[in-house]
């Protein structure tokens, strides 16, 4: 999904025109609806397995460091270094760099406070902003305090009812957003909310969602369906995260590499393809420019993953089998644990962020066991 985002930017960001489109929605909005899908399940699952300030402190060393890193390194590496690249009439400061990190913090802000560019230094550039994709964090991190609140309030019984309704509310506005004129704030919560609610939901009753392969056709003839005839952003993404699941029984992903780089990809996508138009402008055919920013995206995100996310990760303290839970949470016997029928693959007891050569190999499910007196 983060190398469909920096597919869908890639010909903006070239000036050859807008972002490409599945099904009438751009392609880089179905990935950061996959994106927010997958974690609405996965941040449920850690929020309802740790105390609340386990869980507030893994959020933080999960999506910070990897972010402080780039915003520092755009307003101190890499903006000074287009001026080498392609100088101009460029200019670069020491001031308006100090502001571009400030003015970012807030994860990319989505605000309209945040400076977008370090002096002039993308002065001619079809798009003038040094990163551009991370304005979703700052709902991701919203969605983080949503969770912790709800499941901390609402009783376990009452709690997927609670996120249906959220779901309903959030669903609804983004989706009226489509035919009338709504802040742009409140669309994207609805769009990225909604999604959030929805991967959460489908954590919660992972023993009742159909996973099979009739069930996941079945959604992505309704995904399609639902996105064509306008309503992407309440019906077509429950569909999508039946696909979603379906493919993470079938692909194992924990056994791709040795670090997990989506995220890494993600924030560094953007600036790479900036610092690529600074260098070569639009001398290479879309697709081999599109390779060239992968491969140095792929190798930026390698090194995040190594310097920065993995440490930070680290840094969180071990928790024994008998920690405390919040109130949610709710235990599970292995049988449960091993339905090859469930959508949402059960976890393994390490937190789901730890560095990937940590996380012990995907297993296939296998039938329980009778134990033995």
């Amino acid at each position: 999904m983060a190398a469909a985002v920096v597919y869908s930017h890639a010909d903006p960001l070239r000036g050859l025109g807008r972002e490409p489109t599945l099904f009438g929605t751009n392609i880089g909005t179905w990935a950061v609806i996959g994106f927010f899908v997958v974690s609405g399940a996965l941040i449920t699952r850690s929020r309802l397995s740790r105390t609340t300030w386990e869980y507030g402190r893994d959020r933080v060393l999960r999506i910070f460091p990897a972010f402080l890193w780039v915003t520092v390194l755009i307003a101190f590496v890499a903006s000074p270094l287009s001026l080498l690249l392609n100088g101009g009439d460029r200019a670069w400061s020491w001031p308006s760099a100090i502001t571009y990190v400030v003015t970012n913090l807030p994860l990319g802000g989505g605000f309209e406070f945040r400076q977008d560019s370090v002096g002039t230094t993308l002065a001619g550039l079809p798009i003038e902003v040094w990163n551009g994709a991370t304005w979703t964090l700052i709902y991701e991190a919203l969605c983080y305090v949503a969770i912790a609140v709800v499941t901390a309030v609402v009783p376990r019984r009452l709690l997927v009812g609670t996120l249906c309704l959220a779901w309903l509310a959030m669903a609804s506005v983004a989706q009226v957003g489509m035919w009338i004129t709504l802040p742009k704030m409140a669309t994207d919560l609805g769009t990225m909310g909604g999604a959030f609610c929805v991967g959460a939901i489908f954590w919660l009753e992972r023993d009742r969602v159909p996973a099979g392969g009739s069930a996941a056709t079945i959604a992505g003839i309704v995904f399609a369906s639902a996105a064509l005839l306008g309503f992407p952003f309440s019906v077509a993404p429950v569909a999508l995260a039946i696909v979603i699941f379906y493919l993470s029984w079938r692909i194992p992903v924990d056994q791709i590499g040795a670090h997990d780089l989506s995220y890494g990809v993600y924030v560094w996508g953007w600036p790479v393809q900036q610092l690529v138009m600074l260098t070569l402008g639009t001398s290479l055919w879309p697709a081999a420019d599109l390779a060239v920013v992968l491969a140095a995206t792929t190798l930026l995100a390698w090194a995040s993953a190594v310097v920065v996310e993995e440490p930070a990760l680290r840094l969180k303290q071990p928790r024994s089998r008998g920690s405390a839970r919040s109130p949610g949470a709710t235990s599970q016997s292995p049988s449960q644990r091993q339905d090859p029928k469930r959508a949402v693959p059960p976890p393994p007891d390490d937190d789901v962020e730890e560095p990937a050569r940590q996380r012990r190999p995907l297993q296939r499910p296998q039938p329980p066991q009778r134990k033995v007196d």
